[in-house]
């Protein structure tokens, strides 16, 4: 029988997930008067959508692209940024855009949710969902899903975020949350890391059966997967909501069977593309925007969206007791100073079309973002200052040497590069730490390892709360520390604070108090971009960017290859 009747938000031992998504992007500029790189009329022209007569019925096959060669598409398994899971497992809910609140999802495996107070919901799931081997989900299955979602999968901000999760019926729920922040419970409710599955089944079945064969209660379900070169799933027969028009967008089934292609490197994928080897491909870099996109359209023969982007790369200082950082503010502010944003984004293959640099630790497509922020100087790369705070800071030129952390999938050797020689440029000798993900994201909760790090952020909640939150607050941290490794009583107040009323006044004194006390840097984000050819007439997408081939619109003549 089913045994779990409720979930307390437990402090496990859990690793951060190294990227949440395959994609990132949205922002500002370093200054002012830098601007976005792309206008809002000009990305208002790329959602991804060309004219012609649609296909009425269900496509037979669309290949994707999948940039990541190690996604375990079993329930549970921590996000190494394949998107291939989406399709898998169904959410309570589905966000129709970034950001969205309640008012505006649209309910999945929940019939309703209820909005009691700030801090509680009420969760009536339908009383007939099957996972696509005909098991039964009620109450007991969701509570054990989130209880693994969390200690297996990492979804860390069901740890942070929810004070409980209670059975009140066989297929009622009450979530209660310890906090009020703007889009937390949505996120709860919809995000890509809550995998939802039958306990009974998930206990019974083998780590084979799991990752080959699982009982999914999404879309699909999956046919067959060669480790490190494709995974084919197959929409499910006499899927479980039979009505269609109670269906969100993520479970639609405009196509039969979807392929994943794996293919790592940008200008391989590109490639594909061209040869009609795959039909959509999802990328962030702009030679191989190029391929498919010109003077503000798309060339003969595409389609191309793209998105307003939702993760940011940033710089982390380690303000770890004893670190070098930890009471030295003019060192912190020259390393600061030292990095051009701008330059690096450039290094790793973006331009002012796909990335743009942030002006806070988070960007303008989040809501609660400031428009006087644009105005201001934000770290703005300055040598000349950096050079002089050194000086303040105490170090001569060549006497100080800090160790650099990155993953070998976040950052290429180009954008390394540029780091290490802006910090030479001021007299820092720089030690690279380049390690895998799986490596990276242990170190990265080690001050011995490294003094600053670059890392992916993002806010799931679509609010700049969410970011700031995620990166600094103790709850989610099982040392109770922060990205920074150290904790800042003011800095928690003040995140307590927005989180409880994200009034302009609060967003505005985090913000503020975050940037004077230099523990951090947005460097760039990128625009997740899709290309397909002319044969997908709308590009679908979720509410974070990532491709969503069930819900392509294919045009009537449509055939995969073609």
């Amino acid at each position: 029988m089913k045994k779990t009747t409720r979930f307390l938000s437990w402090m496990l031992s859990a690793a951060m997930a190294a990227t949440l998504l395959a994609g990132c992007g949205g922002g500002g500029g370093e200054t002012g008067d830098a601007g976005t790189g792309a206008s809002e009329s000009f990305l208002a022209e790329q959602e991804g959508v060309i004219e012609g007569e649609a296909m009425t019925g269900m496509a037979d096959k669309v290949v994707v692209q999948s940039g990541s060669s190690s996604e375990d598409p079993s329930p549970f398994a921590p996000s190494v940024g394949g998107i291939i899971k989406n399709f898998l497992y169904g959410k309570l809910i589905d966000r129709n855009y970034y950001g969205a609140l309640l008012e505006d999802c649209s309910m999945w495996l929940a019939k309703s949710v209820t909005k009691v107070d700030d801090y509680t919901y009420d969760i009536e799931l339908y009383d007939y969902i099957t996972d696509s081997q005909g098991n039964n989900i009620n109450a007991d299955d969701v509570i054990f899903s989130y209880k693994m979602s969390y200690e297996e999968g990492n979804f860390l901000r069901i740890g942070s975020s929810m004070k409980s999760l209670d059975k009140t019926g066989e297929y009622s729920l009450r979530m209660t949350l310890n906090t009020n922040a703007p889009g937390v419970a949505e996120d709860l409710m919809s995000n890509v890391q809550l995998d939802i599955v039958d306990q009974q089944w998930y206990e019974n079945a083998t780590e084979e059966e799991r990752r080959k064969n699982p009982a999914t209660t999404g879309p699909y379900r999956i046919v067959s997967e060669v480790a490190g070169s494709s995974t084919v799933i197959e929409a499910v027969e006499n899927y479980w909501q039979t009505d269609k028009s109670l269906n969100p967008p993520a479970a639609s089934q405009n196509v039969k069977t979807i392929e994943f292609k794996v293919i790592t490197e940008p200008a391989m994928s590109a490639i594909a593309l061209e040869n009609h080897e795959v039909d959509s491909i999802f990328f962030n870099d702009a030679t191989t925007l190029s391929y498919f996109f010109e003077n503000g359209a798309p060339k003969e023969g595409y389609n191309v969206n793209l998105g307003n982007g939702t993760f940011t790369m940033d710089v982390f200082l380690n303000m770890s007791e004893g670190s070098v950082f930890a009471d030295n503010l003019a060192l912190r502010q020259a390393v600061l100073y030292a990095l051009s944003a701008e330059d690096v984004l450039f290094a790793t293959g973006n331009n002012e079309y796909t990335s743009f640099v942030p002006l806070t630790l988070g960007t303008d497509a989040m809501n609660g973002y400031q428009e006087q922020w644009d105005q201001e100087d934000y770290y703005g790369y300055d040598p000349d200052k950096a050079t002089q705070l050194l000086e303040e800071a105490g170090y001569a030129p060549g006497e100080l040497t800090l160790t650099f952390m990155s993953s070998a999938g976040q950052l290429n050797d180009s954008g390394r590069s540029v780091i290490v020689s802006n910090l030479e440029e001021i007299g820092i000798n720089v030690e690279l730490l380049t390690v895998d993900t799986a490596l990276f994201n242990t170190y990265k909760y080690d001050a011995t390892q490294w003094d600053f790090m670059i890392d992916f952020k993002g806010a799931g909640t679509g609010h700049i709360t969410g970011i700031w939150d995620s990166c600094f607050n103790p709850s989610g941290f099982t040392d109770g520390t922060s990205v920074c490794l150290n904790r800042d009583d003011e800095l928690v107040n003040l995140l307590n604070a927005v989180n409880n009323d994200p009034s302009d006044e609060n967003i505005n004194a985090f913000h503020y108090y975050l940037k004077d006390q230099a523990y951090c840097k947005g460097m760039y984000a990128n625009r997740s971009i899709i290309a397909s050819t002319d044969g997908i007439l709308e590009i679908a997408t979720d509410a974070l960017g990532n491709p969503r081939p069930n819900a392509y619109v294919f045009a009537a003549d449509y055939q995969s290859g073609q």
